[in-house]
């Protein structure tokens, strides 16, 4: 979770001590000769380019910015506790300092090795897991928040693997699930693997029902066991949802199947807070024609309690949802196959609709992932095409309100070059890193949640106030 701004506007939630063994410039334009002298951390700046930047405060209250290793000034700006806004008596003051948008790019890597970046978790200490496959081989990256990777790890399936989803472990690691075997002729088994925190498999297991079976989502439950959802038998014709619990051994705890005539597929899976089960998805068995989206609420035995389908005669599914203080928001696509919209529907616990929007405009549009922003607002990644060629990774948040916040796109202008947002995660000091794919590569960029100031600066030592060059890195502060 991002730190909220306390009253005197400052981020004071990981606030620390430490001694400084340099000269630093403080807000006034005064200098403190520091062999000694204790100040306090009130928040950790972001460079885009550069290594983190500490905006500390001295016991007088004067406020000012040092460099994190503590061996260079980075500014000898004075910042207002206000609002964080790195100020200057000069009149170019403003030349010096924009604002940033959100939704603006932060940074973004590309990895050609692989088609595509399926999942993104957080792996804690500002750093991130993503996971991609290539072949048989599942390769997990950990990279750090300004995206430059610090180490990888790559183990094998039991024959072609395709990773859909992957989320944290409580107490560190991951948990995955997807298909592997023959996954390319179509009889694919669901696929669940346990990592320790180091990418080290703890278990693994796969369920085969004599089709195409895969695993799409999963979720942890408070007692560390692993719930996974996705179809099995075959996706095109006679597809069944299934519920499948793992012990933190890895041992089975649950195996239950759903469907009626046609196909049910689920897409995702959520503890409710009855400690039953919310399964998403889609199905064709019966609505209002085509695929409907999809909801199954189920007990903590996996009895069916109810379930309802939502949408239009067209191509209709969720792919994920939450569940909030009021009730449960979904979202997917609906529309013709092609030319259809993202969308999100409001329900009561029972289900009941309360709203429900649209999204995207012209073309072809699609929410992926939601998750619930520090700020309470509904966040989401997808893809978004509207008046461009093709797709383009999509990511924004939307009010409780269904109105949208803010929402941006980043793609290629090539009409083959598509790109698609997959997954995300907030990170600790703002905004979200999204994965996917862009242009048939692996993508993964960092993007702003809300506004921020920038200022450009330069390293100097201490009493150079020379060398501005907007060229350079650039300090992020969030605004109250």
């Amino acid at each position: 979770m991002i730190p909220k701004n306390s009253g005197n506007g400052l981020l004071t939630a990981n606030s620390r001590r430490f001694l400084s063994a340099v000269t630093i410039l403080l807000a006034g334009g005064g200098v403190v000769a520091a062999q000694s002298p204790r100040y306090t951390v009130l928040s950790t700046m972001h460079g885009n380019r550069s290594a983190h930047t500490q905006l500390i405060q001295a016991p007088n209250g004067q406020v000012g910015v040092v460099a994190e290793d503590g061996e260079m000034v980075t500014s000898p700006l004075g910042v207002s506790p206000d609002n964080h806004r790195l100020v200057t008596s000069a009149a170019d003051s403003a030349d010096r300092t924009q604002r940033s948008a959100p939704g603006e790019l932060l940074w973004d890597v590309t990895y050609s090795d692989v088609t595509s970046l399926e999942s993104v978790a957080d792996a804690g200490n500002g750093t991130i897991v993503h996971v991609s496959h290539d072949g048989s081989t599942v390769i997990l990256r950990w990279v750090d928040d300004s995206g430059a990777l610090l180490d990888t790890v790559t183990f094998l399936g039991t024959g072609a693997v395709d990773i859909a989803k992957t989320i944290e472990y409580p107490g560190g690691g991951f948990v995955l699930t997807g298909e592997t075997g023959e996954t390319v002729s179509g009889t694919g088994d669901v696929w669940a693997v346990r990592v320790d925190a180091a990418g080290a498999v703890v278990w693994e297991r796969e369920w085969n029902v004599g089709g195409d079976d895969s695993g799409l989502g999963l979720v942890v439950d408070g007692s560390g066991n692993t719930v996974v959802t996705g179809y099995v038998d075959d996706a095109l014709l006679d597809a069944q949802a299934f519920l499948w619990k793992l012990s933190p051994a890895g041992d089975t705890l649950l195996q239950e199947t759903y469907g009626e005539s046609g196909a049910e597929i689920g897409q995702d899976v959520l503890i409710t807070s009855d400690g039953g089960f919310l399964l998403m998805g889609r199905s064709d068995s019966s609505g209002a024609g085509g695929y409907d989206g999809w909801v199954l609420k189920a007990d903590a035995a996996g009895v069916v309690d109810w379930d309802e389908t939502y949408g239009t005669a067209e191509y209709d599914f969720f792919s994920d949802g939450l569940e909030v203080d009021d009730g449960l928001v979904l979202l997917g696509r609906s529309g013709p196959y092609g030319d259809a919209s993202a969308w999100m529907v409001k329900t009561d616990s029972s289900g009941v609709i309360q709203w429900d929007e649209t999204y995207g405009g012209e073309g072809w549009n699609s929410f992926n992932e939601i998750r619930l922003a520090s700020d309470g607002r509904y966040a989401f990644c997808g893809f978004y095409q509207g008046a461009h060629p093709n797709w383009r990774m999509w990511i924004g948040e939307i009010e409780t309100t269904g109105a949208m916040a803010w929402d941006a796109s980043f793609g290629f202008t090539g009409f083959f070059e598509t790109a698609t947002a997959i997954d995300f995660r907030e990170v600790a000091g703002g905004g979200y890193v999204v994965a996917g794919q862009g242009a048939g590569t692996g993508w993964l960029l960092r993007v702003f949640d809300e506004a921020f100031d920038q200022i450009f600066v330069d390293g100097f030592e201490s009493g150079d106030t020379s060398g501005w060059s907007d060229a350079n890195p650039s300090l992020l502060l969030p605004r109250n």
